[in-house]
C-alpha cells in the first residue's frame, strides 16, 4: 500500500508540475509578445499587430488594447503631419504677406534726392508678428508739398494688415486729388466706416509739409500727439484737437492744426508700440522716449530712429516685442534756399471732363485765357499759357486714343499763390516723355523726325513741365506758369 501511495503521489506531482509549466508558458509567451510589440512601438513600428485570439481572456483583452493603441498612434501621427503641413503653409503665406506689407511702406532713403539739402526724411516699421497694422507713408502732392502719413490699425495680425493696406490706398488716392488734409480724412473715414462689420478703426496723423515755409498742416485722428525735437535736444509735445479715429463713426469732421518747423527742428511721429513697450509690467513710456530723443538734436533721422528702436529692444529684452513699432521723422535742414512759393488754392480750381475731339480746343483756350487773366497774367503771358495748353491737349487728342474713339480727357486749372498749374489727364496709351522732348530743339533740319514741336512750345512757354504716366487717375501731363 505504501509503495502504491508513493507511486500515485509521484505521478500526481509530475502532473501538477506539467500543468503549472503549461500554464506559465501560455502566460509568459503572451506577455513576451506584448513586450515585443511594446519594443516595436518604441522603434516607431505602429503597424505591427499581435494575435488577439490566444491566451487567457485578460491577455486577449490586453492584446486588443495594444493593437488599438497602435492604430490610434498612427492616426494621431497623420493628424499631426497634416496640421504641421497646414501650419507651414500658413507660415509661408504670412512670410509672403510680410514681404508684401514691407514693400508697401517706403524703403528707399533719402526718398527725394532733389530735396536732400532741404529736408531729412526717414521712417521704419517693425511688426510684432509676421504682419501688423502699423504703417507710414509719404509722397509728393500738388503745390510742391509732401504728404506725411502714420497710422495704427486696431488689433494685430492679418486682419489689421488688410485694413492697413486699404486705408493707405484710400488716403493716397484722395490726397492726390489736391484736397486739404481735413477733407482727405473726412472722405477716408466715410469710406472706412461704410459696412465696417468688423468694427475696426485706425488712428492716424495725416498732413502736408510746405518745403519752402516749413509749415505743417496736420490732422490727428485719435493718434499719439507729435513731438518736435530741437537742435539743442529739447522736445515738446504738440497739443492737438481731439478727433475720432478713422472708421469709428460715419459723418465725422476733422479739425486741422498747423506747426512751423524752424531750421534744424525735427518732427517725430510714432505709434503707441513705442511708448507702450513693456518689461515686467513697466512701460517704456513717453518720458523715456523724450529723454532718448534729447541726445540726438543734431543727428540725422536715420540714426535717431534706429537708436530709439535699439533702446526699446534693450528695455524689452526678456519679454520681447508686444506691439507693432513705427517711427516717422522729418527734419527741416538749416540754411535752406528760398524757392518760389506755389501753394495751391483748391477752392478756386476748375475741373473739366471733355470729349477727346479737336472741337473743344476753342472752348478750352477761351476758358484758360480768362482764368489766367483773373490770376494776374498780362495778355502776352496769358496767350503763352493758352498756346502751351492747346499744344498739350492737341497731342493728347491726336495720339492718346485710336482715331474715332469716344474717349474723354480731363483738364484741370489750379491757381497758385504766385501762378497757375494746368494738368491734362488722359486714359489712353502713355508715351515716352523724355524721347518726345528730345525730338525737337527749336532748330529744324531736313531730316527732322516727326513730332516734338508741340512739347517744345509747351516747354518754352511754361516755367515747369512734367509727365506722370499711369497714375491712379491716368496719364498726367502738367505745367506751371509763374506770374512775373
Amino acid at each position: 500500500l505504501r509503495n502504491k501511495v508513493f507511486l500515485f503521489s509521484g505521478l500526481m506531482l509530475i502532473l501538477i508540475v506539467l500543468i503549472i509549466l503549461r500554464l506559465s508558458s501560455s502566460i509568459t509567451s503572451s506577455l513576451t509578445k506584448l513586450v515585443k510589440q511594446a519594443n516595436r512601438y518604441s522603434a516607431g513600428d505602429f503597424d505591427f499587430k499581435i494575435d488577439e485570439s490566444s491566451g487567457p481572456e485578460e491577455i486577449r483583452t490586453l492584446s486588443k488594447s495594444f493593437n488599438n493603441m497602435g492604430g490610434a498612434i498612427i492616426q494621431q501621427i497623420e493628424e499631426i503631419r497634416s496640421t504641421t503641413a497646414q501650419k507651414e503653409s500658413y507660415r509661408q503665406e504670412l512670410v509672403i504677406a510680410s514681404k508684401i506689407q514691407q514693400s508697401i511702406v517706403p524703403q528707399v532713403f533719402p526718398p527725394f534726392p532733389e530735396l536732400a539739402d532741404r529736408i531729412d526724411l526717414f521712417g521704419l516699421m517693425r511688426p510684432a508678428r509676421e504682419v501688423g497694422g502699423d504703417f507710414f507713408d509719404f509722397f509728393k502732392v500738388a503745390g510742391g508739398k509732401i504728404a506725411l502719413v502714420i497710422g495704427d490699425v486696431s488689433g494685430k495680425g492679418a486682419p489689421s494688415s488688410l485694413f492697413m493696406a486699404m486705408t493707405r490706398m484710400l488716403v493716397r488716392e484722395i490726397a492726390e486729388r489736391g484736397l486739404q488734409p481735413a477733407e482727405v480724412m473726412r472722405r477716408a473715414n466715410h469710406m472706412l466706416a461704410m459696412d465696417n462689420r468688423a468694427s475696426m478703426f485706425v488712428t492716424m496723423i495725416f498732413g502736408y509739409y510746405d518745403i519752402d515755409t516749413g509749415v505743417l498742416r496736420l490732422v490727428c485722428a485719435g493718434h499719439n500727439p507729435p513731438l518736435i525735437l530741437s537742435e539743442n535736444g529739447q522736445t515738446r509735445e504738440i497739443a492737438v484737437p481731439v478727433n475720432l479715429p478713422l472708421g469709428a463713426m460715419p459723418k465725422t469732421h476733422y479739425v486741422p492744426f498747423d506747426i512751423t518747423l524752424s531750421p534744424g527742428e525735427t518732427l517725430v511721429l510714432y505709434t503707441d508700440g513705442v511708448t507702450e513697450a513693456t518689461e515686467k509690467c513697466n512701460e517704456y513710456g513717453l518720458d523715456r522716449f523724450r529723454s532718448k530723443l534729447a541726445g540726438f538734436g543734431k543727428t540725422d533721422c536715420v540714426t535717431v530712429a534706429k537708436s530709439v528702436l535699439s533702446d526699446i529692444d534693450d528695455f524689452c529684452f526678456s519679454e520681447g516685442q508686444f506691439d507693432d513699432i513705427t517711427l516717422l521723422l522729418l527734419k527741416r535742414l538749416p540754411d535752406v534756399g528760398k524757392a518760389p512759393v506755389s501753394t495751391m488754392r483748391v477752392e478756386d480750381s476748375i475741373r473739366l471732363l471733355l470729349p477727346a475731339k479737336t472741337e473743344i480746343l476753342h472752348n478750352v483756350a477761351t476758358l484758360a485765357r480768362s482764368f489766367a487773366k483773373e490770376i494776374g497774367f498780362d495778355d502776352i503771358e496769358a496767350d503763352r499759357i493758352v498756346i502751351a495748353l492747346d499744344e498739350i491737349v492737341t497731342n493728347v487728342i491726336m495720339h492718346a486714343y485710336p482715331p474715332g474713339s469716344k474717349e474723354i480727357i480731363q483738364v484741370r486749372l489750379i491757381p497758385l499763390d504766385n501762378g497757375l498749374r494746368a494738368t491734362v489727364i488722359d486714359y489712353g496709351r502713355p508715351f515716352d516723355f523724355e524721347e518726345k522732348v528730345q525730338r525737337y530743339d527749336g532748330k529744324a533740319t531736313i531730316d527732322q523726325p516727326v513730332g516734338g514741336i508741340g512739347l517744345f512750345l509747351a516747354r518754352k512757354f511754361a516755367d515747369e513741365i512734367f509727365y506722370e504716366p499711369e497714375t491712379f487717375e491716368g496719364n498726367k501731363l502738367s505745367f506751371i506758369k509763374y506770374v512775373k
